[in-house]
């Protein structure tokens, strides 16, 4: 569930202990990847309540552009997650679901991350002319960028369906079972009594997302 940082009688009851076993650090790797495609499938959702008129133009433009660059930090975070995340994909929806990856790569780096491809941006300098003069009375630049597809779309709804499989995919094959075999692998207490979240105090805004892995009332989160 996502929601501000928990105080008071909203936070965990007990002692909390932050992990760094080679488990935990599988899982905030995973936890991070798992909340960029929240973010992406919020984003699309957002889009769609959102009327395609000029109005709303630089709004849907930038959740698209959003949900594209958030998606694709699976694959270009690579310093600090280090994930290989072909069989996440391979496991959400085969060869097919690769292939789509592959697409929405080529959109993100093309055109979303760099303006590279003429499919997705054009410009123009165009003077006008009198009938009769030789001089310019007008002088315009043109630029037609594309600000993602329609919303009923063949590419944005299996966008939608895509990262809906790659999200669940990761709770059930990576998160939930790591977090799982951490718990029972490790029954005692593994450390002192922690903060959670440590350095979130400042003022800038934060989202934090708490994800139950597993509980002792009901096992693991699936």
């Amino acid at each position: 569930m996502a929601h501000n940082q928990p105080t008071g009688s909203d936070a965990m009851t007990g002692v909390q202990v932050e992990l760094t076993v080679s488990e935990a650090n599988r899982l905030r790797k995973w936890g991070s990847l798992w909340v960029d495609l929240l973010h992406a499938d919020m984003a699309l959702k957002e889009r769609q309540d959102l009327p395609a008129n000029l109005t709303h133009v630089f709004t849907r433009r930038a959740l698209w552009e959003s949900a594209v660059i958030s998606y694709g930090r699976m694959q270009f975070s690579d310093r600090k997650r280090k994930l290989t995340h072909e069989d996440l994909i391979r496991d959400a929806g085969g060869e097919e679901a690769l292939a789509f990856h592959e697409r929405l790569t080529e959109i993100r780096h093309n055109h979303i991350a760099h303006r590279l491809s003429p499919e997705y941006e054009t410009t123009a300098v165009v003077a006008h002319y009198s009938d009769t003069g030789d001089r310019p009375t007008i002088l315009e630049l043109g630029v037609s960028t594309w600000i993602g597809p329609p919303d009923e779309s063949d590419l944005a709804e299996h966008f939608r369906r895509h990262i809906s499989a790659v999200r669940d995919t990761l709770w059930k094959t990576y998160l939930a079972p790591i977090g799982e075999a951490l718990v029972l692998r490790h029954p005692t207490r593994l450390g002192p009594a922690s903060p959670c979240f440590p350095g979130l105090e400042s003022d800038a805004e934060h989202l934090v997302v708490s994800c139950t892995l597993w509980a002792e009332a009901n096992g693991t989160g699936i």
